[in-house]
């Protein structure tokens, strides 16, 4: 009977060892000879348990995640960063083209400006200023078409910039557009009230115009500035009221201005022919006394003296005044001609009348139909 086991077992053996399977026998029928094994508790590995491993595969596929992600960052990021410091670059030396052109522009190299500040517009074309830079340089080199274009396009950024107004409006006064300049002066003024010298050239342009009223409000509101030179302006709105034939009032701004500026030439002159023209002839004598005393080489002044002496019959006087002229031009028929005149006022003796009359009849004949009016030379005849 244990024979029989024991034959059954090697059986059993063997087929298990076929199918390489293990099986456990119970210990009542180990066959003899066989030890019974010790049994060792099992423990469960994370590998053999179903929710610990299914923990490893989401971690892993975190991990995965996240390394795409940041090849992805990596892959966009970098050509994020390029563009950024692209840009960082071009603000730096778009910066810095604009401050070398402003520069170059006050130092007055107009051709290193425009370089620069077309630089700028390449990289920029809205940078701030850029298109007033370049077109007062181009205003500065006569450029005029340029620099209207230019200056327009700052407008369009910029409509509060009056001196970008006020070289527009200088520009197409040099073009010739005068009602365009008159507007852009206008437009200069309102964005800055007290801009003296826009204010100064709008008064002229209306001067120069005709529109003599316009030009006196200009001139008159310039004179409540008080940063402007005022000389300027009294002789400005006297030259106003010259050419409105008001002349009285045109005396009284030109004796203002020589307030400010008292050996003024040109204003000298202006009142001392308005006087001669007042028939202020005592006062004309003033000022063209002051003009010698200015121009010592000008023959003009001692002619005048020696008229505005002949209309308040100061021969004597005015025969000096006379041959101090004829000294710096001594083949002048007109003075000639008035220093026979004096002569003839003062009883000189006719050889020295008539050498005065015939020289100025030999350089202009008209002189011998103008001594046959005057009474002065009657006495010749006898």
């Amino acid at each position: 009977m244990m024979k029989e086991k024991n034959d059954d077992l090697v059986e059993k053996t063997i087929k298990m060892k076929d199918s390489e399977k293990t099986v456990v026998l119970p210990p009542d029928e180990l066959p003899s000879g066989f030890k019974k094994p010790t049994q060792t508790p099992l423990t469960k590995t994370p590998e053999a348990s179903g929710p610990s491993k299914a923990s490893d595969e989401k971690k892993d596929t975190k991990q995965v995640k996240k390394t795409k992600t940041k090849k992805i960052l990596l892959f966009i990021g970098i050509p994020i960063i390029l563009v950024i410091l692209f840009f960082i670059s071009i603000d730096i030396l778009t910066k810095n083209w604009f401050k070398n052109a402003e520069q170059a522009r006050l130092n007055k190299n107009y051709d290193l400006a425009i370089s620069n500040y077309k630089n700028v517009i390449t990289f920029k074309p809205k940078f701030q200023k850029v298109h007033k830079g370049l077109g007062l340089s181009y205003y500065e080199k006569g450029m005029f078409e340029s620099a209207l274009t230019e200056l327009q396009k700052e407008i369009n950024l910029d409509q509060k910039d009056p001196e970008v107004y006020y070289y527009l409006a200088k520009t197409y006064n040099n073009k010739g557009d005068i009602q365009n300049s008159i507007d852009s002066y206008i437009k200069a003024i309102a964005n800055k009230p007290d801009f003296d010298m826009a204010i100064f050239e709008l008064g002229n342009i209306y001067y120069k115009s005709n529109k003599f009223d316009d030009a006196i409000n200009q001139f008159l509101k310039l004179s409540k500035i008080s940063s402007y030179n005022n000389k300027d302006i009294h002789k400005k709105i006297g030259l106003c009221y010259i050419g409105k034939q008001d002349n009285l009032i045109a005396i009284e701004y030109l004796q203002k201005s020589l307030e400010f500026n008292p050996d003024d030439i040109e204003t000298h002159k202006l009142l001392a022919s308005l006087y001669e023209k007042t028939t202020q002839y005592i006062d004309a004598i003033i000022e063209y006394e002051k003009l010698v005393e200015l121009e010592p080489e000008n023959f003009n002044n001692f002619y005048k003296l020696g008229i505005n002496n002949i209309f308040i019959k100061q021969y004597t006087k005015a025969t000096n005044y006379l041959k101090k002229a004829l000294e710096f031009s001594p083949d002048n028929p007109e003075i000639l001609y008035q220093l026979a005149y004096t002569c003839a006022k003062n009883k000189k003796s006719k050889a020295t009348v008539l050498t005065y009359l015939n020289k100025a009849i030999k350089l202009d004949p008209k002189y011998e139909e103008l001594s046959k009016k005057e009474s002065a030379f009657r006495y010749l005849k006898k």
